[in-house]
């Protein structure tokens, strides 16, 4: 859940680094880990988190809708 948090650009930057490890990983200790970081995380999560635009737009969406909500309280006051 807490990684939840990342956009679709952060996930595929986590992804890059975590390949980039494993290619230095000369030794492949920590090879087994990280496979299994993108198996279960972050390769899903690099394809179907939403983009920070989508993000946003929600956001804009949640906005509006409280303002309106919130205008409809004032007018029944």
């Amino acid at each position: 859940y807490r990684l939840s948090v990342f956009t679709q650009d952060e996930a595929r930057a986590i992804v890059l680094y975590l390949r980039y490890k494993q290619s230095v990983d000369e030794l492949g200790i920590d090879n087994e880990r990280i496979q299994a970081a993108l198996d279960l995380f972050w390769l899903y999560r690099a394809e179907k988190a939403p983009s920070i635009e989508k993000i946003q737009d929600y956001l804009k969406e949640e906005q509006e809708y409280l303002i309106a909500l919130n205008s409809s309280f004032d007018d029944h006051e």
